[in-house]
């Protein structure tokens, strides 16, 4: 009988074991999903702000040629009326 007693007494400590190490894998676990979310959110919000600053690059780039094509208009004004006054005109027609 001692004997049985014995081997119930190893079962219960095996099994009290199995079930703490149970929950500490489902304490891992728990934990590594978590890990991913954070890391999930952290990518959404880079993409967010790489988004716009795509965005705000192409407005720049927009903006620097339409400044390109107002410099040009304005220096072949420029010129016309340089030339004009090395011309002896005043530069109005």
């Amino acid at each position: 009988m001692i004997d049985y007693e014995w081997k119930i007494q190893m079962l219960e400590t095996e099994l009290a074991h199995y079930k703490h190490m149970q929950e500490m894998m489902k304490a891992r676990l728990d934990t590594h999903d978590s890990s991913f979310a954070g890391i999930e959110n952290v990518f959404a919000r880079i993409a967010a702000v790489q988004a716009a600053t795509d965005e705000k690059l192409d407005r720049t780039a927009a903006l620097q040629q339409e400044t390109a094509e107002t410099v040009k208009v304005i220096a072949e004004k420029l010129k016309g009326l340089i030339d004009a006054l090395r011309h002896g005109s005043n530069g109005h027609t």
